[in-house]
């Protein structure tokens, strides 16, 4: 996935650029490397939660899970290039 943007590097980096400031807030806003990153999440997040409740469904109805249960889960996302790594750990509650 490339996010391309006609702000430089150094806007990127600084927040926001002079010209985002002056616009209400919404995504003209952001800055390109905020942007990006929610982008990035946004489309984690909804292809994860689709797969969860996929392997969820399916457990169900192969007697895996009663339907009650608390599942402990965990998500990495790593940055390769800069050696940038975060855990979220959690639950899922069916009930």
């Amino acid at each position: 996935m490339a996010c391309r943007t006609r702000y430089s590097a150094a806007e990127a980096f600084s927040g926001f650029s002079s010209e985002c400031q002056k616009r209400p807030w919404g995504a003209e806003r952001l800055a390109p490397l905020t942007w990006c990153v929610r982008k990035f999440l946004k489309k984690f997040g909804v292809t994860a939660q689709g797969e969860i409740e996929k392997a969820v469904r399916q457990a169900l109805a192969k007697h895996k899970l009663k339907g009650d249960e608390r599942l402990p889960t965990e998500a990495t996302v790593t940055l390769g290039a800069i050696d940038f790594s975060l855990e979220i750990k959690g639950e899922i509650e069916l009930e």
